[in-house]
């Protein structure tokens, strides 16, 4: 998601916000994730994944992430998959449970998933 914000055009990102209310949010995301992905501080996908190692992590770079992961998901799937996982999954389940509610709600492992939203964040 992070990829997908970061690489996208910023006026984009404002429309696609603006509806929730957000209008200054997209912007700062937008440059957060670019900037977290050029200087390298990105955690790996299972410290994400994981309850224990979102909680952490510097909340300066978790919550833009996940954010920026978040709208990736909703750009490039839409909302019914979100909203599976969702209702699967709960942050204390074990991660190989969280895996696999991802699998079947995107219809691909969330490796797959965040390795498109890297690339897209190193454009």
């Amino acid at each position: 998601m992070l990829d997908a914000l970061a690489g996208a055009p910023v006026d984009d990102v404002t429309e696609t916000w603006r509806p929730l209310g957000y209008n200054i949010r997209p912007r700062r995301l937008h440059a957060i994730a670019r900037e977290l992905a050029v200087a390298g501080r990105l955690p790996d996908l299972e410290a994400v994944i994981e309850t224990e190692g979102f909680a952490r992590m510097d909340p300066e770079v978790s919550y833009p992430m996940a954010g920026s992961f978040v709208s990736f998901l909703l750009d490039e799937a839409g909302l019914p998959p979100f909203k599976s996982l969702a209702r699967s999954s709960h942050h204390q389940d074990p991660v190989a449970k969280i895996r696999e509610d991802f699998e079947s709600a995107y219809g691909g492992p969330i490796d797959e998933w965040w390795a498109r939203w890297l690339k897209l964040l190193s454009h």
